[in-house]
């Protein structure tokens, strides 16, 4: 039996909706989280995303990543370019 270690992911979107098509994004996001969910179902996601009053992210890593969509979607057209160096701060 291979023993294997949950892995938590951290998704960084520095995209904003003027810049790019978002909603594309979405099903290659989904694609790459049920990879990994069908290695390892307790592989753990979440996202960090940024608009103008700051940066958006889960307070806690998710199962589901229907979360991460749902935030995503919620703050689509809000998304501004990514502060790379708040994102590595927090």
């Amino acid at each position: 039996m291979v023993s294997r270690q949950s892995e938590d992911t951290l998704i960084f979107i520095g995209l904003s909706a003027k810049a790019t098509k978002i909603k594309p994004i979405y099903k290659l996001l989904t694609d790459f989280a049920n990879k990994k969910q069908s290695i390892d179902l307790s592989d753990r996601f979440n996202v960090i995303m940024f608009q103008d009053s700051g940066p958006v992210y889960l307070d806690d890593f998710t199962f589901s990543f229907d979360t991460v969509i749902g935030l995503l979607k919620a703050y689509e057209k809000k998304l501004v370019r990514a502060n790379i160096a708040g994102g590595i701060f927090i």
